[in-house]
């Protein structure tokens, strides 16, 4: 039977409505199925801001060696807790801002700013307090929070672990290092259990480190030319054995050789010097343009090989204020067995020798 217009347009009207409402469930669904999606790449955003920045952390060196330079090879210390001796090296607030993550950057900044301080609300590490720059390698300086799977905020690990900041002996600088969980719980435990010995000998330490002093010596057998000998020197009374566990030469340009040599013993009366076989030789050429240094040549020889490096300069640079960057120091890891106590290891370093401050222009 032939339905009329009526019947029609209600059955066509009928029809688009189970249409849309198909549409419309499809459309919940599909939101619903994507919803964890967008909030695993929310969420995942956040965690990355919150996570150690490879970055900004590669910026704390400056400010640690700054300090550790200014307090006799100590790192910050001294403060009300391990943040507030952190920001013992802090000298601006975008030195703050390196401390912490990308989300907390601006508001570490705006704490130092006023308060001169860190604390843990706004900084995203942990920080050992006690440590020297020249401790021996692979103690843990600073670390983060808490386990983690970002080595930092671009780099997803499958395990849980912290990025740490590690120390690396007599260069006297640090690296940054993802270590797992398991390894960083016993290098922290290491960590801690150097520092409290050594706070327990300290002042027998301090006493080896007052009276055994390295020594960097120079001679010119030529205008041109520089010998350095290296060398031991008890200032004190007593007499010591010194046992030199490692050593090195570093100069304004990086680390050389061997300096005392390794694994040497050495027996030095009250007063007593030891001057090692090791020596290092250093030829400078200077190019001059209206007695103005234009270009600088430098090879240095050492038992172990050579090596060289050439600096130019415009022309215009006062020589006496360039010579003034050039120098030589020694560095050593040594055990003290001294006269009035028990054996002792500590690191210690000679001052820097100006080689070059009397160099004048022809």
């Amino acid at each position: 039977m032939d339905r009329g217009p009526i019947e029609r347009a209600m059955a066509r009207q009928k029809r688009r409505g189970r249409w849309r409402t198909f549409l419309k469930l499809g459309g919940i669904a599909a939101v619903v199925a994507g919803l964890p999606l967008i909030l695993l790449l929310i969420c995942g955003h956040g965690a990355r801001d919150y996570q150690s920045c490879a970055n900004c952390r590669s910026q704390i060196r400056a400010p640690f060696r700054d300090y550790a330079e200014a307090h006799d090879g100590w790192l910050p210390g001294g403060g009300k807790d391990e943040w507030d001796s952190l920001a013992k090296c802090v000298q601006n607030g975008g030195d703050a801002g390196c401390f912490t993550s990308h989300a907390l950057r601006g508001k570490a900044s705006r704490y130092w700013e006023k308060t001169g301080s860190l604390c843990d609300e706004v900084c995203c590490y942990r920080y050992n307090e006690g440590l020297r720059a020249d401790d021996p390698d692979g103690l843990i300086v600073m670390y983060y929070e808490s386990p983690t799977h970002w080595e930092c905020s671009s780099h997803h690990m499958d395990e849980l672990g912290r990025p740490c900041m590690l120390t690396q002996g007599l260069v006297r600088d640090w690296s940054w290092e993802w270590l797992p969980e398991e390894k960083f719980q016993a290098e922290q435990a290491r960590t801690l259990a150097f520092i409290g010995a050594r706070k327990a000998r300290l002042p027998d330490i301090e006493r080896a480190r007052s009276a055994l002093a390295l020594r960097v010596a120079h001679t010119s057998p030529s205008p041109d030319a520089y010998r350095f000998e290296f060398g031991l020197e008890n200032r004190s009374d007593k007499a010591m054995k010194v046992t030199v566990l490692e050593s090195l030469t570093v100069t304004q340009n990086g680390c050389g050789g061997p300096g005392l040599g390794e694994a040497k013993e050495v027996v030095l009366g009250p007063g007593a010097a030891y001057v090692s076989p090791e020596h290092m030789t250093t030829e400078v050429r200077d190019q001059y343009q209206s007695r103005r240094l234009k270009q600088r040549d430098i090879r240095t020889t050492e038992r172990h090989g050579s090596s060289s490096g050439r600096s130019t300069f415009d022309g215009q640079v006062d020589l006496s204020e360039v010579n003034e960057g050039y120098w030589v120091q020694l560095r050593a890891r040594v055990r003290v067995d001294m006269e009035g106590m028990a054996e002792v290891e500590l690191a210690i370093a000679s001052p820097r020798d100006m080689y070059l401050v009397s160099r004048k222009a022809p």
